[in-house]
């Protein structure tokens, strides 16, 4: 029954933030840029690492977003923190109306990664979805990663989580399509399953190689996978009928879209369903756009006094009128995806 009310509050959260530009209900935090990784279409290990934000800084930030529904942790790698344990404990204290939490991991850490999910679901979270980074079979991950061994890495936290069996969590491997990858889709999906038994097509999600300042630090790379690449996942997308596939086929329908536009396929609901905050508390509308609202250090914790106040609306103004750099990334398109069809039945 928690879990229930946990899934009506996602369902209310989803349907206020088509109507009203309340509170953000879904929260993208990045927990730590360090990494273990030097990903060739990512500078995130060369963003600032000190004055991350403490546990307990965590917990009083958390104490003011009670209303969150939903949040995606991030780095860098959020298992580079040995104080990681203590940041889920105030996660799950601080956050009683949390329905889902998703994050990647480049699964470097498998002890941890297990260790993070119980704590999770002992705090009620009624679903965790994992995400493992794998981007091609072991030559290619391992050279766009900038780690030799990366991929072996990659596949023993899956076999690790999987064989684990912790209710309530999925993980699934994450493939960024890249130029530096592009027709080994077919590749990486046979590399898997033969390291990983049981792993198929299904147990892929795919997504854009996306440009940032703030975040990725990688503006000007040109890591946007061309449009060819779209024909080679073309056949890998999601047939089922569960919430994750159905965001699954909506995003993947509306990619070449994007490519051909360089903008949302649906109106973006940053700072209206979601919102960013840095390893240092600094918030901004998303991943992508380069447009500091305030410091929770210098707001009280407050998440609710920045994203009401002038800088944020005026950014949000932006946002819907389409002059903000404009992306397709599933830690923003999937709230904006459920804020369109919360607002009306889908074309």
């Amino acid at each position: 029954m928690r879990a229930l009310g946990r899934y009506l509050s996602l369902a209310a959260a989803v349907r206020r933030g088509s109507t009203t530009d309340g509170l953000p209900y879904k929260l993208t935090l990045i927990l730590s840029s360090r990494c273990p990784t030097r990903c060739t279409f990512c500078s995130i290990w060369q963003n600032p690492q000190e004055g991350e934000l403490s546990p307990e800084e965590w917990g009083r930030f958390f104490a003011s977003a009670r209303h969150a529904v939903w949040t995606n942790l991030s780095g860098g790698e959020i298992f580079q923190r040995t104080d990681l344990p203590a940041i889920l404990d105030e996660l799950g204290k601080g956050l009683p109306r949390l329905a889902l939490v998703t994050f990647p991991t480049t699964g470097y850490f498998p002890d941890r990664l297990i260790d993070g999910c119980e704590r999770l679901v002992r705090a009620g979270v009624p679903r965790v979805l994992v995400t493992i980074s794998l981007d091609g079979p072991p030559p290619t991950h391992d050279r766009l990663r900038g780690r030799e061994g990366a991929h072996a890495r990659a596949c023993e936290a899956m076999r690790a989580i999987r064989a684990a069996r912790i209710p309530r969590v999925e993980a699934y491997f994450g493939m960024t399509l890249l130029p530096g990858n592009r027709g080994e889709a077919d590749a990486t999906v046979e590399a898997a399953a033969e390291a990983v038994p049981g792993i198929t097509a299904r147990d892929f999600h795919f997504n854009l190689g996306m440009e940032s300042g703030h975040y990725y630090r990688n503006l000007g790379s040109g890591v946007r996978a061309p449009a060819e690449a779209l024909a080679a996942v073309e056949r890998y997308r999601r047939r089922g009928f569960g919430p994750v596939s159905f965001l699954e086929r909506a995003y993947q329908r509306r990619v070449g879209r994007y490519l051909a536009t360089g903008r949302s396929p649906v109106p973006c609901s940053a700072l209206r369903a979601s919102v960013f905050v840095d390893s240092r508390g600094v918030v901004y509308p998303c991943s992508i756009y380069d447009r500091p609202l305030g410091s929770l250090r210098e707001n009280g914790y407050d998440l609710g006094r920045v994203v009401r106040g002038a800088e944020a609306r005026a950014a949000r103004a932006e946002v819907v009128a389409d002059r903000c750099p404009g992306c397709w990334t599933p830690c923003d398109a999937y709230p904006s995806l459920l804020t369109a069809f919360a607002s009306r039945p889908e074309k």
